[in-house]
């Protein structure tokens, strides 16, 4: 759901409020019947680190690390063998 930013015209309280895009608050719970005034608000974009990386980055990480764990594995693997013999 969209947020919202509200200031109220009586008391001046600034408000964040979170409802659907075809709702709306029209007056403040101060107790003084102030109205509410829609303001501007920021923009919010939530974005993971990796969509910041470039196409394929995260595959190819993927690929070293699995590479570098199964030269552990078979030098574990190796290891056992040696000492089974």
């Amino acid at each position: 759901m969209p947020r919202y930013d509200y200031l109220c015209q009586k008391c001046d309280k600034s408000l964040t409020l979170v409802h659907g895009i075809s709702e709306s608050v029209d007056y403040c719970d101060c107790g003084q019947n102030g109205k509410l005034e829609r303001q501007l608000s920021d923009l919010f974009c939530k974005s993971s680190k990796s969509s910041l990386s470039k196409p394929g980055q995260l595959v190819i990480e993927y690929i070293e690390q699995t590479k570098k764990d199964l030269i552990e594995e078979k030098r574990s693997l190796a290891k056992e063998y040696e000492d089974d013999s």
